[in-house]
C-alpha cells in the first residue's frame, strides 16, 4: 500500500475485506534463520531500539509516530509465517532490551501496537510523503558462560509496518489471514555490533531531490 492507506491503493489480489481508510499502523520485524541452517547454540538476537516515523506532506518535515527500547508484542511462528509454532524458541528480556532466538524450523515475529495513521483533518487525506522504520540489533550470547559461538551465527531481521482500518483491529476482521502492509524491507544480517534494519517508503509526491533537501529523522536509538 505504500504510503497511501486507502482501500483503493491495494491490489485485486488481496482477498479481504476494502475499508476506504486504513487508521492504524503496526511496525514490527521478523528474525529467520539463514536457509542454510544456524550452527550457533548459544547465540541469539537483542532488540534495542523500535521507531516508525512519517514525513508530513503539510509541515514537510519528519514526524515520530512511535518508539519504544522494547516490543510490545512477540510470537514464535512458523517459518510459513502464517501458522504457529510447535516448537520453542529462546525468548528473554531486560529492562532496555527483548532477546530472541529462532529455532531451526520457526521464526520469531514481534512489534509495537498500535498507532494513528498521520491525518490531515483538513484535506481528509493521510500526511504521509514517506514512511521510515528502525529497529536497531546486534548478537548477543543467551549464556555468557558458556562459548562464544556469535562468530558462526546465521541469523536474519527483516522491518515492516502494515496498515489496519481502525486502532486495535484484528486480522481477523479483514475476513483474510493476512494483512496488506505498507511495506518492507531487506533483511540485514545480526552481528555482534549494533545494526539496523529499515523499512522506507517514499511517495511519488515527492522527489528524491525534495526529499533530501528535508532534515532527516533524529534517531531515538
Amino acid at each position: 500500500m505504500g504510503t497511501e492507506p486507502y482501500g483503493s491503493s491495494i491490489g485485486s489480489w488481496w482477498p479481504g475485506t476494502l475499508f476506504p481508510e486504513w487508521r492504524s499502523m503496526v511496525t514490527w520485524f521478523v528474525i529467520y534463520p539463514d536457509e542454510s541452517g544456524n550452527p550457533a547454540k548459544n547465540t541469539a538476537v537483542e532488540i534495542s531500539g523500535i521507531e516508525l516515523w512519517s514525513l508530513s506532506i503539510k509541515d514537510k518535515a519528519w514526524k515520530l509516530v512511535q518508539s519504544s527500547l522494547t516490543p510490545t508484542w512477540s510470537d514464535i511462528v512458523a517459518q510459513d509465517a502464517i501458522n504457529a509454532s510447535n516448537t520453542k524458541a529462546f525468548q528473554t528480556s531486560t529492562s532496555t532490551s527483548a532477546i530472541y532466538a529462532p529455532g531451526p524450523d520457526n521464526m520469531m515475529h514481534g512489534g509495537l501496537g498500535h498507532a494513528v495513521t498521520p491525518w490531515n483533518l483538513s484535506s481528509g487525506r493521510a500526511d504521509i510523503n514517506a514512511l521510515l522504520v528502525v529497529i536497531r540489533h546486534r548478537l548477543v550470547l543467551k549464556d555468557p558462560k558458556l562459548a562464544d559461538d556469535r562468530a558462526s551465527a546465521r541469523l536474519g531481521l527483516q522491518a515492516g509496518v502494515d496498515y489496519y482500518p481502525f486502532v486495535g483491529a484484528k486480522v481477523s476482521d479483514l475476513n483474510a489471514s493476512y494483512v496488506p502492509g505498507a511495506g518492507v524491507g531487506r533483511f540485514i544480517k545480526v552481528t555482534p555490533n549494533w545494526r539496523y534494519s529499515t523499512t522506507f517508503i517514499r511517495s511519488s509526491r515527492i522527489s528524491e531531490q525534495e526529499l533530501l533537501a528535508i532534515p532527516a529523522p533524529s534517531l531515538m536509538y
